[in-house]
Formats: structure tokens, sequence, C-alpha cells
């Protein structure tokens, strides 16, 4: 169960804040509580003679949640909220010093970010954690926690924060939070089912969980103590799936679950994506990998391959992927189509065609000579597989050197004698040389290259 168990681990991902809908919610209207808030915040809010206020926060205080747009319970921030002012605040990067927390059953550490504003803001993400050094925090079922910020906070004038006090009941009920994968979407071969909670679990509440597919793997908690999961290695095209758990499940503490809990999700459809290998595109040998949902009946591949303009292809099961047995046409445009008439090795078929289409290079040449030694060779790469009779006549170089071309390893052309010491050499191919299906280069290749002292 190792491997299923790795497949769990997932990152902490860093709080993504949007102020900008929030900044227009708060904008909208005072708290009652801020009476002498001015009227017009916008100009005041660099006004030396107007005093910092709280205008509004999200949630607002004393609401009960779930809220949304907030972090959920287990993941980075978890306990986080809002605080829009009437003035442009100085931002406090650690802000524990001016704050007073409680309801909470450890020492906390408050702070804005992230993301961390470097310039004075109207609008600040406050983010609560343990104090011992840990960025996210449990969120206790029912509990209400209240967080007072104090007169040291400042704006930009140097005034002094009217002192305010938040409360707020981030959870109220015990509840799944997420569940992978998403409901009614598809979920890929031997893919992951997770359910998370907003509180700690423990195995008794295993029992309680429902699955309509016969597990390889038995559920697990995995990812910390508030999440369990399973892999499901045999799952089939279309296949719907639903996970339910019962209503009165509950966590590590007595809280139960209202209702029950059901969550859907359909298996992908047998269906093939084509990838280029090399991706340049560089090549009249180009192969292509045929990435399918499911490990596919290799026989019914190449009967369902269609390739315009006609090219023989074979299929390599080691890397999964076609090749031409004949260079394609130099800078022509070509489509690969697979029908339907693949299956996988359960003979279900592809769900629907794939096409795909690209346009090939023009037949081209390159070389150099591979230096340090007079008797070092001229290597040349061609694009494509060549006709190597024709390159013998296609050759030249100046000063004339004697020698011979060897094509066992490549296509090289070795001096017999060696080259000239210090001597400036112009290789150059002709456009007599052509391709093995007979395509010429479009224009002569030249290069030179100067032997050294030895």
């Amino acid at each position: 169960m190792r491997a299923v168990r790795n497949k769990f681990a997932r990152p902490c991902y860093v709080v993504q804040c949007v102020l900008c809908v929030f900044l227009l919610w708060s904008m909208s209207g005072c708290d009652k509580d801020n009476v002498n808030a001015p009227l017009d915040p916008n100009k005041a809010m660099t006004d030396p003679s107007v005093k910092p206020v709280v205008l509004s926060t999200y949630p607002s205080n004393t609401a009960i949640g779930p809220f949304s747009g907030l972090p959920s319970p287990g993941t980075s921030g978890a306990l986080s909220f809002y605080v829009s002012f009437n003035k442009l605040m100085r931002p406090n990067y650690l802000i524990s010093p001016c704050t007073t927390c409680s309801g909470f059953d450890y020492g906390v550490n408050l702070s804005t970010g992230p993301p961390y504003p470097s310039q004075p803001v109207s609008v600040l993400p406050f983010f609560v954690g343990p104090s011992g050094g840990f960025d996210s925090i449990p969120n206790t079922i029912g509990k209400t926690y209240s967080i007072r910020l104090d007169s040291t906070f400042t704006d930009v004038n140097g005034n002094h924060l009217a002192p305010y006090t938040l409360s707020f009941t981030p959870e109220p009920y015990f509840r799944i939070v997420s569940s992978t994968p998403a409901n009614d979407t598809l979920s890929p071969p031997e893919g992951v089912v997770t359910l998370t909670f907003n509180s700690d679990i423990n195995s008794g509440l295993l029992a309680s969980i429902h699955i309509t597919t016969p597990l390889v793997y038995p559920w697990q908690i995995v990812g910390g103590r508030s999440e369990v999961g399973t892999a499901l290695p045999s799952i089939k095209p279309n296949q719907s799936i639903t996970v339910t758990l019962d209503a009165g499940t509950r966590d590590t503490y007595g809280n139960a679950l209202s209702a029950q809990y059901t969550h859907t999700f359909y298996c992908v459809p047998f269906r093939v994506s084509v990838v280029p290998i090399y991706y340049s595109m560089n090549t009249l040998t180009e192969q292509f990998s045929l990435n399918f949902t499911y490990p596919p009946d290799t026989a019914t591949i190449i009967p369902s391959l269609t390739v315009n303009p006609e090219t023989p292809m074979a299929y390599d099961p080691n890397f999964g992927g076609l090749y031409p047995l004949i260079d394609y046409i130099p800078d022509t445009d070509y489509t690969i189509m697979l029908s339907t008439g693949i299956q996988d090795t359960a003979h279900d078929e592809l769900s629907t065609p794939s096409r795909y289409s690209f346009h090939t290079p023009p037949f081209v040449i390159t070389g150099s000579w591979m230096g340090g030694h007079t008797s070092d060779p001229i290597d040349f790469y061609f694009n494509g597989n060549i006709d190597t009779a024709s390159i013998l006549s296609a050759f030249s170089i100046s000063p004339n050197v004697h020698g011979a071309f060897n094509f066992s390893s490549g296509i090289i052309f070795i001096a017999n004698p060696a080259f000239s010491a210090n001597t400036s050499y112009t290789v150059s191919i002709s456009t007599v040389v052509k391709s093995s299906r007979g395509y010429h280069l479009a224009q002569p290749y030249t290069f030179s290259f100067t032997t050294g002292s030895n």
C-alpha cells in the first residue's frame, strides 16, 4: 500500500487573496458601530485630521460560517479574515504585539500576508497561525474566535486606530470540506478518491464510508488527521462511481455529520492524444507518442490509422508511439487520424476519433568539423534519410582534399591524408544531394572551418 499512500501527498498551497472584490464590497457601507466614519472615504484616506477606524470586515462581526472565499481547515492560513479601513494604513508584517486573540486553545500569532503589502493600503488580509511557527491551524467545531486590533495600528499620517474587536465562528458543524475527483467530473485510471473534513478524524469513521465499486485498497486516513482516501486501479471508461458517508458519522471529538454526504464522479472515457516526440518538428522522421487513457489493444491501432499524404507507419509498444517507415515529404501539410476502431484491452472502443495535423520542414543539412586535430573528420547531419550515392557527387571542399565518406555511424568525411595544419577550408554540398524519397536540397549548403597547429 506504500505506493498508494504516496499518491495522497499534496503540497500545502499558499493562500490566494482576491482583494479587489472585497474592496468594492467594503466601500459599499460601514459597520453600525462606526457611525463617525467619513462619508467620503476616498478624500479622507490621507487626511491627517481624520482618525482611522474599521469600516467593515469579512467575515462580518459575529458571523457564523462556513465562509466562502476563505481557506479551508487544514490548509495554509486556515483562519483568516479581511479588514477594510477608512484610511490608508501602514502595513505591519509581524503584528502580534498590536492584537489580542481569544478563544484559541493554544498560542497564536497574527500577521498580514501573504501577499505582504509594501505600500499603505486600506484593505488588509490577516492570517492567524500557531505561535510555534506552523502556517496553519485547525478551526475547532463550534468555536467562536475573537481578535482585537488595538491602537498600535497607525495610518499614513501617524494617527492611531480606534480599537476594534472582531468575533466570528468559522466552523459551526462537522462537515466535508472537499472531495476528489470533483463532483460530476472525470477520473483518470488508477485515480485517487479523497474526502477532506474540517476536523480531526480516526479509523472509526472508515466503516461509515461506502463506494459503488469494489475496492482493491481499503480506505486510509491520509494527508494528516482530517483526510481519507483510496486508489481505484480497476475502473472502466465512463463508469459512474458514488461515494456516500452516513449521517451521524462522528469526528474524533464526537461532532456528528448532520446529513448523508454523497459524491458522484465519472471515469474518463477511452481516448487518445497524439504528441510529437521531439516537439520541434524539424525532422522528416518525426515520431509520435500515443497517450491512451486506458491500455490499448495494440493490434487495433494500425488498422485504425490513416495518414494523409499516405505514409506507411508502425507502432512501437516499447515507447507507445508511431514512427514512419519512410521519410515524410518535405515542406508538406500532414494529418494523422485515429478512428474509433481502436479498442482498449477490455474491448471498449475509442470514444471519439483523434486527429493531429503538422507541417514538415524542408530537407536540410548542417555540417561541422569536429576540430582539435587535423585527422578529425567532417560530420554531416540531414533531417531525413538520404540517398548516400548522391552526396558523393554533391560534395566539394576547397582547398581540395582527398578522402572518403563513412556511413556506418552517421555521415562523416575522413580526409586521407589528414587536413593541413593552420589552413582554412570551405565545404559545399550542392542541390544534387537528395533524400531517400528523391527530394533535393532547396539551396546549396556551405560552411568553413580552420585547422589548428596539430
